[in-house]
């Protein structure tokens, strides 16, 4: 951007400056050169005011604010400033787009604040979709979908045929609301006082027993909390909140960080904060991710396979994280105003979201991982495929360590491209719901007290015995 706007300003000088514009700079440049700094600072300044206005017209808005920026005080450039913020920070909310390959459908907010759900989701689920208007906010499951409506009730609906498990139907005064990734089993909100609430289901308890390798993210803890402006949580890290003063609190002490003035914090695979002191990572070991300079950061996104950074004026850089080092790539897109992780807790390639501020949505990552299901054509979703390359030795390995873990989502192709590979027994069940559409349900039996369970071809449950 920076070469794009020395080069308009090189034509816009070289113009003003030619005897050809015009009769008035004629005589003007013909007589004398700018006497000192301040007149040539002037007119820089009225190059930017220009193109800044000619962008707004365009409702280009961070191109304008890139502008603005550069006008130093010119006529009302704060003010301008100021009211672009206003715009771009409410363009920043109702921005949520979940992918979910274990239902085979896409769930997003339009413009207008209400749901969308692109699939067929198998035929299994029943949403009243007039219902899910006025949206600030949804999170989706591989078993539900919850939303946050602008007034503060929360919608809730089964995506596979099931009530879900925990119940938080008489919830109000809600801004933001998290499913944590333990099998469904709690949630935690966010209400407009600052304060946190959260509900477990009636075998939250009974399933940490019976999975030793989940730690207790201890959720009470939330309740001692205030002033919160942001909440984001992982099943192991455990519940982040954010105050209004830039702090954050954690439900593990032992993951606190020092880091003063937080303004930019995400949690996934690891969590980063940027603020005062510079940025500190959480609960990571091993490789460290690419870490930016935070100047003009607005977001950061972790996954499991990268971390995202977004800056104000729309840029989007993606770095490595533990979990997989990926060489440097920046996203080249027009007004990004938002960026999330587009992944629906299941486990399977990170899918980055990001937010044009025309409305407009991207998702960038595998692609390839869409179900063929999902028809996203006459929607405002662009499909932007990028191919995490493994830099370094990673690049050398072979093909056997290559091979991950099945993982659910995963369709029968990629589970024999796994570690586990092909079974050595399948049963095959048909069924025909109501609706009359056919559905095909296998389980693949391996050898140690292994399965695998498939439903018309998508991994939705592991089996191994510990």
């Amino acid at each position: 951007m920076k070469k794009k706007i020395l080069f308009i300003l090189l034509v816009v000088l070289f113009i003003n400056g030619c005897s050809s514009v015009s009769e008035v700079n004629e005589e003007k440049y013909r007589e004398k050169e700018p006497e000192d700094e301040s007149e040539e600072s002037e007119d820089l300044n009225s190059v930017y005011y220009e193109l800044a206005c000619e962008a707004i017209d365009k409702k280009q808005y961070l191109s304008a604010l890139s502008y603005l920026y550069e006008c130093n005080n010119y006529l009302d450039a704060d003010s301008k400033i100021n009211e672009l913020k206003v715009i771009i920070d409410e363009s920043r909310t109702g921005k949520s787009c979940f992918v979910s390959r274990v239902n085979q459908i896409l769930a997003y907010i339009d413009q207008n604040s209400n749901l969308q759900l692109i699939g067929k989701g198998k035929g299994k689920y029943d949403i009243n979709i007039d219902e899910w208007t006025d949206l600030k906010s949804i999170d989706v499951s591989c078993d539900f979908i919850i939303g946050v409506k602008n007034d503060g009730t929360v919608l809730m609906a089964a995506l596979i045929g099931e009530t879900p498990k925990v119940d938080v139907s008489d919830w109000t005064d809600i801004s933001d609301i998290v499913i944590v990734d333990v099998s469904d089993t709690l949630i935690v909100g966010l209400k407009n006082d600052g304060t946190v609430i959260y509900a477990r289901s009636e075998d939250h308890n009974s399933y940490m027993e019976e999975h030793p390798y989940l730690e207790e993210i201890y959720p009470e803890k939330t309740e001692e909390w205030n002033n919160i402006k942001r909440i984001c949580a992982q099943n192991t890290l455990g519940i982040f909140g954010i105050t209004e003063e830039g702090k954050i609190v954690c439900t593990k002490e032992s993951l606190l960080t020092k880091v003063k003035d937080v303004n930019v914090f995400d949690v996934g695979a690891f969590g980063i904060a940027f603020g005062e002191e510079g940025a500190e990572v959480i609960g990571i070991y091993g490789a460290w991710p690419y870490i930016p300079s935070p100047e003009g950061m607005i977001d950061v996104v972790v996954g499991d396979e990268f971390v995202a950074y977004l800056f104000e004026n729309g840029e989007i850089v993606i770095g490595n994280t533990e979990a997989c080092e990926v060489e440097l790539t920046e996203i080249d897109l027009d007004n990004i105003v938002a960026i999330s992780l587009a992944n629906s807790s299941e486990g399977h390639s990170d899918l980055l979201a990001a937010y044009g501020i025309d409305g407009s949505i991207h998702l960038i990552g595998n692609t390839d991982s869409l179900p063929k299901e999902i028809n996203l054509s006459n929607t405002p979703i662009n499909i932007v495929p990028v191919e995490f390359i493994k830099e370094g030795e990673s690049t050398e390995v072979s093909k056997e360590e290559q091979k991950k873990e099945p993982e659910l989502g995963m369709t029968q192709e990629e589970v024999l491209k796994s570690t586990w590979g092909e079974p050595v027994k399948k049963n095959i069940t048909e069924s025909v719901a109501a609706d009359g559409v056919k559905h095909i349900s296998e389980q693949w039996v391996y050898s140690d007290d292994k399965y695998l369970y498939f439903d018309d071809g998508i991994l939705i449950t592991i089996q191994r015995s510990e």
